[in-house]
């Protein structure tokens, strides 16, 4: 995906979380996310940065994930999961 298309659809995310929520008590419907942690690779111990932040953050809620660990399907087999 080209970058321009990354930052777009980030965009378009925040905008549609944003709309959700009403103004009279408003929390970000995405804030949460942040207290779970920067995401981060199980295998390098490496958090992920820039745009990746928000783009897996959205992922994490819209697919309900419990938590902020993402690896490769082969890493994750290594591990043995």
């Amino acid at each position: 995906m080209p970058q321009q298309d990354i930052y777009q659809e980030v965009t378009k995310n925040i905008i549609t979380h944003l709309q959700e929520v009403q103004s009279s008590d408003f929390v970000a419907p995405f804030s949460g996310l942040a207290t779970q942690g920067i995401p981060c690779n199980p295998v390098t111990d490496q958090t992920y940065n820039g745009i990746n932040i928000l783009s897996l953050w959205f992922y994490q809620q819209k697919l309900k994930y419990s938590t902020n660990e993402r690896a490769t399907f082969l890493q994750w087999k290594n591990l043995g999961m």
